[in-house]
């Protein structure tokens, strides 16, 4: 070169770590054309210089459950090439939810993480950094968490007492027990069930909101009659809670209407009030049909004869017309004068020579 800069190859590239000898031996000659004149030889050190490690891929990804501190994370699978063999690595990451290792890059929770709060990001986006405490490398990691069954479905209360009236229809409602779960999404699903084996019935039944509502008629128990049994209570993932359910019927002589206030029981409301009317109503059919039965036995309807209800009738016949000629009697006598005058004529003023009489 004229200006007697030394340089490398232009189409090798010089490469430290993959060369066999890091020192060689130059000898340089310059001439003009004509003559030629060397230098001593000299010698050339090739030194190494740092090189920045780079990721593999721009994007890795990992995933783990919610829970503590601590909780480990699937590997990230970080792959980095460094060009100096004899340099080391170390890895951090951008989001604070997490903890990176620095040596292996293996990732876990840094702190509590529960995706039951409401708000709380199950995909994270992070940035991953390789830094050989010189040069650095980045990638993007995607951090998927997992809403995890951690809470167990509870009642409010170890045991509910409730209470029912011997009138309350099918599907009346008579009390809540709810129960809770933490967890939100899918596994806060929950779902009731009631044992009522004791009972060798299912007189009542459970709502998925856990509303306690009557399966069967009770009118038939008496006042103060005590059903004891249990419910259940299960979330989507299996874990479960029970409670003991109390309920007692009592009676009453009033209804509950469709408002807040009550009314007095109708007749047939009453259930002494059925039974003693049914029995009424059989005495009496008995007793119509008995009757029945000895009317015609005896004969008696049998002895009424065409010639009886003649009789009968005669009878009223001749009291309706001396009741005619006794009206006729009364009219001829309130009229005695002017009948008097119509049925006697005198043909002389002289009553003693001629009387001339018509009637």
């Amino acid at each position: 070169m004229l200006s007697g800069l030394l340089s490398t190859s232009s189409s090798t590239i010089v490469d430290y770590e993959s060369l066999t000898s890091k020192s060689f031996t130059v000898d340089v000659t310059v001439t003009d054309g004509t003559d030629t004149d060397t230098y001593s030889t000299f010698t050339v050190n090739v030194i190494e210089v740092n090189e920045a490690p780079v990721f593999g891929s721009t994007i890795y990804y990992v995933s783990g459950n919610e829970g503590n501190a601590g909780e480990s994370f699937s590997s990230p699978g970080f792959v980095v090439t460094d060009p100096d063999v004899s340099a080391s690595q170390s890895y951090t990451v951008d989001c604070p939810a997490i903890a990176m290792d620095s040596t292996t890059g293996a990732v876990t929770l840094s702190g509590t993480y529960d995706l039951d709060v409401v708000g709380t990001a199950s995909v994270l986006t992070c940035i991953a950094t390789v830094s050989d405490g010189e040069l650095t490398d980045t990638t993007q990691l995607i951090v998927t968490i997992n809403d995890v069954n951690d809470h167990i479905p509870s009642f409010a209360h170890a045991s509910y007492t409730l209470y029912t009236t011997i009138y309350g229809n099918v599907g009346d409602t008579i009390g809540s027990i709810a129960a809770t779960d933490g967890d939100l999404g899918i596994n806060g699903a929950i779902s009731y069930t009631l044992d009522q084996t004791s009972l060798n019935e299912s007189y009542f039944g459970v709502t998925g909101t856990g509303n306690l509502y009557i399966n069967r008629f009770l009118t038939s128990f008496g006042d103060g009659t005590y059903f004891s049994f249990s419910a259940n209570v299960t979330d989507y993932g299996g874990l479960t809670d029970t409670a003991d359910i109390n309920v007692v019927v009592y009676a009453t002589t009033t209804v509950p209407t469709t408002s807040t206030t009550e009314r007095y029981a109708t007749f047939f409301e009453y259930p002494p009030n059925i039974a003693w009317f049914t029995v009424f109503c059989m005495t009496a059919v008995t007793a119509t049909a008995a009757f029945s039965y000895l009317a015609y036995a005896h004969g008696f309807l049998r002895q009424l004869t065409c010639e009886d209800l003649k009789s009968v009738f005669r009878v009223k016949k001749k009291r309706k017309v001396i009741k005619r000629r006794h009206r006729k009697k009364i009219r001829d006598l309130g009229h005695g004068q002017r009948e008097l005058n119509r049925g006697v004529t005198f043909a002389s003023t002289d009553i003693t020579k001629h009387i001339n009489t018509k009637i």
